[in-house]
């Protein structure tokens, strides 16, 4: 190392006054330095140590090493000059569990929707979360007690159903499903999603329980 280090300090200080690309980093005397990007790589390869990261002085011409502390961009540095705005306004998403028209019959009667899982990790799971979005015609159903998710024998199993996206007519445009189903490794399996005025889940327990803290033990 006694032999490279001053070979790659000279090549360095080479680098360091060619300034060819690189982006700013710091400052040396109130004046901005750079650095190559290829430049730290390079100086670990030649030997230039402790310091990798070097910054050049637009008087003499010179590269000084400089210590870790002094490295890198900060957030300031990084902002974009001007502020990013999206294409269009992002419309507000509701998340709501309740129907803006309750009751109110749709065009839909009952609709079977099948919704295959599949294991791909061959890793058994006994109880795993499942969560899609569904998407449902204009004027087709209006309420969310017209949702139940059933499982590949046909039994009902406890689901969540909530309202990303309305229609301008008040029915439902966007449910998100939430339920936990079990599948074996490697397993393929077909659940159901049924909708429809005529649909009516059965009331499931709840799986949740809220108690206070006295009557912990």
């Amino acid at each position: 190392m006694g032999l490279i280090s001053p070979i790659g300090e000279a090549i360095a200080r080479l680098l360091g006054a060619q300034r060819v690309g690189g982006a700013e980093i710091a400052t040396r005397r109130g004046r901005a330095t750079r650095r190559a990007p290829w430049f730290a790589l390079l100086s670990l390869l030649l030997g230039v140590m402790p310091a990798p990261c070097c910054a050049a002085d637009d008087d003499e011409g010179s590269v000084t090493p400089m210590t870790l502390a002094d490295k890198g961009l900060t957030y300031e540095q990084c902002l974009p000059e001007t502020k990013l705005t999206l294409g269009r306004p992002r419309p507000d998403v509701p998340f709501v569990r309740s129907s803006r028209r309750p009751g109110a019959q749709g065009s839909i009667a009952r609709h079977v929707l099948p919704v295959v899982l599949k294991e791909e990790a061959d890793v058994s799971r006994a109880a795993t979360p499942v969560t899609f979005g569904l998407p449902l015609p204009q004027g087709g159903v209006f309420d969310l007690a017209h949702f139940q998710v059933l499982s590949p024998h046909g039994a009902p199993v406890p689901a969540q159903f909530v309202a990303t996206s309305f229609w301008p007519d008040g029915s439902l445009r966007w449910v998100l499903v939430d339920t936990v189903v079990g599948l074996a490794a490697g397993a393929e399996e077909t659940y159901q999603v049924e909708f429809g005025n005529v649909v009516a889940p059965p009331p499931g327990k709840p799986i949740v329980r809220r108690t206070s803290r006295a009557n912990r033990r």
